[in-house]
Protein backbone atom coordinates (compact mmCIF):
# COMPACT_ATOMS: atom_id res chain seq x y z
CA UNK A 1 0.00 0.00 0.00
CA UNK A 2 2.78 2.40 0.63
CA UNK A 3 4.17 1.81 -2.27
CA UNK A 4 0.91 2.45 -4.28
CA UNK A 5 0.95 5.92 -2.36
CA UNK A 6 4.59 6.82 -3.62
CA UNK A 7 3.62 5.79 -7.21
CA UNK A 8 0.92 8.50 -6.99
CA UNK A 9 3.43 10.86 -5.53
CA UNK A 10 6.13 10.41 -8.39
CA UNK A 11 3.19 10.66 -10.62
CA UNK A 12 2.15 13.82 -9.50
CA UNK A 13 5.63 15.28 -8.76
CA UNK A 14 6.76 14.89 -12.88
CA UNK A 15 3.33 16.59 -13.52
CA UNK A 16 5.09 19.50 -11.36
CA UNK A 17 8.30 19.46 -13.24
CA UNK A 18 6.78 19.67 -16.71
CA UNK A 19 5.04 22.38 -16.09
CA UNK A 20 7.16 24.17 -13.21
CA UNK A 21 9.10 26.63 -15.90
CA UNK A 22 5.20 28.00 -16.88
CA UNK A 23 4.73 30.14 -13.88
CA UNK A 24 6.22 31.68 -10.89
CA UNK A 25 3.09 29.99 -8.49
CA UNK A 26 5.11 28.72 -5.09
CA UNK A 27 4.54 24.60 -5.30
CA UNK A 28 4.51 22.42 -2.40
CA UNK A 29 7.61 19.99 -3.10
CA UNK A 30 5.93 17.02 -2.79
CA UNK A 31 8.57 14.82 -3.49
CA UNK A 32 10.78 16.01 -1.02
CA UNK A 33 7.54 15.94 1.23
CA UNK A 34 6.84 12.22 0.53
CA UNK A 35 10.04 11.14 0.97
CA UNK A 36 9.51 12.22 5.03
CA UNK A 37 5.82 11.23 5.20
CA UNK A 38 6.53 8.10 7.08
CA UNK A 39 9.56 8.07 9.14
CA UNK A 40 8.84 12.17 10.13
CA UNK A 41 5.08 11.77 11.50
CA UNK A 42 1.20 10.51 10.70
CA UNK A 43 0.71 14.59 10.54
CA UNK A 44 2.60 14.84 7.28
CA UNK A 45 0.71 12.22 5.94
CA UNK A 46 -2.79 13.66 6.77
CA UNK A 47 -2.35 17.01 5.85
CA UNK A 48 1.00 17.86 3.79
CA UNK A 49 0.22 15.37 1.12
CA UNK A 50 -3.77 16.21 0.31
CA UNK A 51 -2.17 20.25 0.64
CA UNK A 52 0.24 19.31 -1.60
CA UNK A 53 -1.40 17.78 -4.44
CA UNK A 54 -4.51 20.83 -3.84
CA UNK A 55 -1.18 23.18 -4.77
CA UNK A 56 -0.09 21.36 -7.63
CA UNK A 57 -4.01 21.68 -9.16
CA UNK A 58 -4.34 25.53 -8.54
CA UNK A 59 -1.05 25.36 -9.93
CA UNK A 60 -2.18 23.98 -13.19
CA UNK A 61 -5.45 26.15 -13.04
CA UNK A 62 -3.62 29.28 -13.22
CA UNK A 63 -1.57 27.95 -16.10
CA UNK A 64 -4.91 27.27 -17.61
CA UNK A 65 -6.38 30.57 -16.89
CA UNK A 66 -2.82 32.19 -18.30
CA UNK A 67 -2.97 30.01 -21.13
CA UNK A 68 -6.55 31.23 -22.14
CA UNK A 69 -6.18 35.03 -21.77
CA UNK A 70 -3.43 34.91 -24.45
CA UNK A 71 -5.24 33.05 -26.61
CA UNK A 72 -8.15 35.09 -26.58
CA UNK A 73 -5.62 38.25 -27.19
CA UNK A 74 -6.17 37.10 -31.02
CA UNK A 75 -9.41 36.29 -31.09
CA UNK A 76 -11.56 39.12 -32.14
CA UNK A 77 -15.06 36.92 -34.16
CA UNK A 78 -17.38 35.93 -31.00
CA UNK A 79 -20.10 33.33 -31.38
CA UNK A 80 -23.72 33.26 -29.66
CA UNK A 81 -23.87 30.32 -27.33
CA UNK A 82 -27.24 29.31 -28.85
CA UNK A 83 -25.25 28.96 -32.29
CA UNK A 84 -22.63 26.28 -31.00
CA UNK A 85 -23.18 22.86 -30.76
CA UNK A 86 -24.35 22.71 -27.48
CA UNK A 87 -27.40 21.63 -25.04
CA UNK A 88 -28.07 24.39 -21.92
CA UNK A 89 -30.44 22.63 -19.65
CA UNK A 90 -31.12 22.30 -16.20
CA UNK A 91 -33.81 20.47 -14.31
CA UNK A 92 -37.09 22.37 -14.91
CA UNK A 93 -36.66 21.25 -18.18
CA UNK A 94 -38.06 18.11 -17.67
CA UNK A 95 -41.46 19.26 -17.36
CA UNK A 96 -43.88 21.89 -15.47
CA UNK A 97 -43.11 22.18 -11.48
CA UNK A 98 -46.21 20.14 -10.78
CA UNK A 99 -45.23 17.22 -13.15
CA UNK A 100 -41.52 17.35 -10.89
CA UNK A 101 -43.36 17.16 -7.72
CA UNK A 102 -45.58 14.24 -9.07
CA UNK A 103 -42.70 12.07 -10.86
CA UNK A 104 -39.58 12.84 -9.07
CA UNK A 105 -38.87 11.57 -5.56
CA UNK A 106 -35.77 12.72 -3.60
CA UNK A 107 -33.83 10.88 -0.77
CA UNK A 108 -31.34 10.89 1.48
CA UNK A 109 -30.11 7.76 1.49
CA UNK A 110 -27.86 6.33 -1.97
CA UNK A 111 -30.52 5.20 -4.25
CA UNK A 112 -30.18 5.31 -7.96
CA UNK A 113 -29.03 8.65 -9.29
CA UNK A 114 -26.93 11.15 -8.03
CA UNK A 115 -28.75 14.67 -7.68
CA UNK A 116 -26.26 16.46 -8.61
CA UNK A 117 -26.12 19.94 -6.56
CA UNK A 118 -23.73 23.28 -6.99
CA UNK A 119 -23.31 22.63 -3.01
CA UNK A 120 -22.20 18.78 -3.57
CA UNK A 121 -19.42 20.19 -6.15
CA UNK A 122 -18.51 23.38 -4.35
CA UNK A 123 -17.40 20.53 -1.27
CA UNK A 124 -16.02 18.11 -3.91
CA UNK A 125 -18.59 15.67 -3.35
CA UNK A 126 -18.27 15.50 0.36
CA UNK A 127 -21.43 16.09 3.07
CA UNK A 128 -24.86 15.03 2.46
CA UNK A 129 -25.88 14.54 -1.24
CA UNK A 130 -29.06 13.83 -2.19
CA UNK A 131 -30.28 10.90 -4.78
CA UNK A 132 -33.30 9.82 -6.91
CA UNK A 133 -35.04 6.44 -7.74
CA UNK A 134 -34.63 4.83 -10.42
CA UNK A 135 -38.38 5.80 -11.99
CA UNK A 136 -37.47 9.61 -11.19
CA UNK A 137 -34.41 9.01 -13.30
CA UNK A 138 -36.58 7.31 -16.16
CA UNK A 139 -38.58 10.48 -16.10
CA UNK A 140 -35.68 13.38 -15.98
CA UNK A 141 -34.37 11.95 -19.63
CA UNK A 142 -33.60 16.40 -20.14
CA UNK A 143 -31.46 16.47 -17.08
CA UNK A 144 -28.82 13.41 -17.29
CA UNK A 145 -25.53 13.86 -16.45
CA UNK A 146 -22.71 11.62 -17.36
CA UNK A 147 -19.63 13.27 -16.74
CA UNK A 148 -17.15 16.29 -17.72
CA UNK A 149 -20.47 18.69 -18.23
CA UNK A 150 -20.16 22.28 -17.32
CA UNK A 151 -22.42 23.13 -14.44
CA UNK A 152 -23.05 26.77 -13.94
CA UNK A 153 -25.30 27.75 -10.55
CA UNK A 154 -27.79 30.58 -12.01
CA UNK A 155 -29.83 31.35 -8.71
CA UNK A 156 -28.45 32.96 -5.96
CA UNK A 157 -24.52 31.59 -5.71
CA UNK A 158 -24.73 32.83 -9.43
CA UNK A 159 -21.31 32.07 -11.58
CA UNK A 160 -20.23 29.25 -9.66
CA UNK A 161 -18.90 26.97 -12.57
CA UNK A 162 -17.65 23.12 -12.14
CA UNK A 163 -16.92 20.17 -13.94
CA UNK A 164 -18.90 16.94 -13.55
CA UNK A 165 -16.72 14.60 -12.32
CA UNK A 166 -17.07 11.02 -13.77
CA UNK A 167 -19.14 8.92 -11.52
CA UNK A 168 -19.64 4.92 -11.18
CA UNK A 169 -23.33 5.98 -10.65
CA UNK A 170 -26.49 7.46 -13.06
CA UNK A 171 -26.37 11.43 -12.38
CA UNK A 172 -29.27 14.34 -13.12
CA UNK A 173 -28.56 17.99 -12.49
CA UNK A 174 -29.99 19.02 -9.30
CA UNK A 175 -32.31 22.44 -9.10
CA UNK A 176 -30.91 26.06 -9.16
CA UNK A 177 -28.01 25.18 -11.93
CA UNK A 178 -27.71 24.65 -15.57
CA UNK A 179 -25.57 22.65 -17.45
CA UNK A 180 -23.65 22.61 -20.78
CA UNK A 181 -23.43 19.02 -22.96
CA UNK A 182 -21.86 18.49 -25.86
CA UNK A 183 -20.77 15.27 -28.47
CA UNK A 184 -17.63 17.92 -28.88
CA UNK A 185 -15.63 17.16 -25.67
CA UNK A 186 -12.93 20.14 -26.55
CA UNK A 187 -16.05 22.52 -26.63
CA UNK A 188 -17.08 21.38 -22.88
CA UNK A 189 -13.77 21.86 -22.01
CA UNK A 190 -13.41 24.87 -23.22
CA UNK A 191 -16.19 26.70 -21.60
CA UNK A 192 -15.34 25.46 -18.34
CA UNK A 193 -12.40 27.47 -18.17
CA UNK A 194 -13.93 30.19 -20.26
CA UNK A 195 -16.30 30.66 -17.29
CA UNK A 196 -14.38 30.45 -14.50
CA UNK A 197 -11.60 33.24 -15.92
CA UNK A 198 -12.75 36.76 -15.35
CA UNK A 199 -13.69 37.38 -19.13
CA UNK A 200 -16.32 34.70 -18.25
CA UNK A 201 -17.43 36.04 -15.16
CA UNK A 202 -18.39 39.01 -16.34
CA UNK A 203 -20.55 37.40 -19.33
CA UNK A 204 -22.08 35.48 -16.53
CA UNK A 205 -22.93 38.78 -14.47
CA UNK A 206 -24.00 40.73 -17.46
CA UNK A 207 -26.91 38.45 -17.79
CA UNK A 208 -27.84 38.23 -14.11
CA UNK A 209 -30.41 40.16 -12.06
CA UNK A 210 -32.04 40.56 -9.07
CA UNK A 211 -31.15 42.24 -5.07
CA UNK A 212 -32.52 40.10 -2.67
CA UNK A 213 -31.29 36.64 -4.94
CA UNK A 214 -29.50 37.26 -7.75
CA UNK A 215 -30.70 34.62 -10.93
CA UNK A 216 -30.00 34.43 -14.57
CA UNK A 217 -32.23 32.62 -17.00
CA UNK A 218 -31.56 30.20 -20.01
CA UNK A 219 -33.02 32.63 -22.71
CA UNK A 220 -30.52 35.10 -21.65
CA UNK A 221 -27.40 32.57 -21.28
CA UNK A 222 -27.87 31.22 -24.93
CA UNK A 223 -28.01 34.38 -26.01
CA UNK A 224 -24.41 35.52 -24.46
CA UNK A 225 -21.80 36.32 -27.47
CA UNK A 226 -18.26 34.78 -26.21
CA UNK A 227 -15.21 34.20 -28.38
CA UNK A 228 -14.34 30.69 -29.19
CA UNK A 229 -11.11 29.09 -29.59
CA UNK A 230 -10.58 26.24 -32.58
CA UNK A 231 -10.15 22.80 -31.44
CA UNK A 232 -6.67 22.89 -32.09
CA UNK A 233 -5.71 25.12 -29.89
CA UNK A 234 -8.42 24.21 -27.26
CA UNK A 235 -6.89 20.79 -27.61
CA UNK A 236 -3.32 21.72 -26.87
CA UNK A 237 -3.54 24.74 -24.70
CA UNK A 238 -6.67 23.74 -22.61
CA UNK A 239 -7.54 19.74 -22.84
CA UNK A 240 -4.37 18.29 -22.43
CA UNK A 241 -3.89 20.05 -18.73
CA UNK A 242 -7.40 19.84 -17.85
CA UNK A 243 -6.74 16.34 -17.70
CA UNK A 244 -4.09 16.50 -15.57
CA UNK A 245 -6.36 18.25 -13.41
CA UNK A 246 -9.17 15.34 -13.72
CA UNK A 247 -6.48 12.40 -13.12
CA UNK A 248 -5.40 14.50 -9.83
CA UNK A 249 -8.58 14.57 -8.74
CA UNK A 250 -8.48 11.01 -8.75
CA UNK A 251 -5.18 10.59 -7.41
CA UNK A 252 -6.47 12.44 -4.25
CA UNK A 253 -9.34 10.56 -3.72
CA UNK A 254 -7.44 7.10 -4.16
CA UNK A 255 -4.98 8.95 -1.74
CA UNK A 256 -7.81 9.68 1.06
CA UNK A 257 -9.48 6.12 0.80
CA UNK A 258 -5.90 4.64 1.27
CA UNK A 259 -5.85 7.41 3.96
CA UNK A 260 -9.03 6.56 5.58
CA UNK A 261 -7.38 2.95 5.97
CA UNK A 262 -4.35 3.63 7.39
CA UNK A 263 -4.72 6.45 9.89
CA UNK A 264 -6.65 4.03 12.07
CA UNK A 265 -3.93 1.59 11.85
CA UNK A 266 -0.60 4.27 12.63
CA UNK A 267 -2.71 5.65 15.39
CA UNK A 268 -3.30 1.77 16.92
CA UNK A 269 0.03 0.68 16.51
CA UNK A 270 -0.88 -1.97 14.52
CA UNK A 271 1.48 -0.49 11.83
CA UNK A 272 4.23 1.79 12.45
CA UNK A 273 5.88 5.10 10.71
CA UNK A 274 9.29 3.98 11.14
Amino acid sequence: MITCVLTRILFIESLRERYNETTTAPIVPIAESASQIFPKSIITFNFILPFSFCTLNHHLEEILQANLEKQLESISIKSKIIDLNLTVSDHVANGSFKSLKDNVKLVEKTDYALFLRNIDLKNHLNGERRYVTESSYEFLKKSRLYGHEVIISNVADVGSVHRVPKMNMPMVAGNNVVFLQSENSLLTDYLYVYFNSRLGQHDIMSITSGSAQQKFNKTDFRNLEIPILSDDIIKKKISSILHYIDNIHEEIACLMKIRATLLPKLLSGEISVN
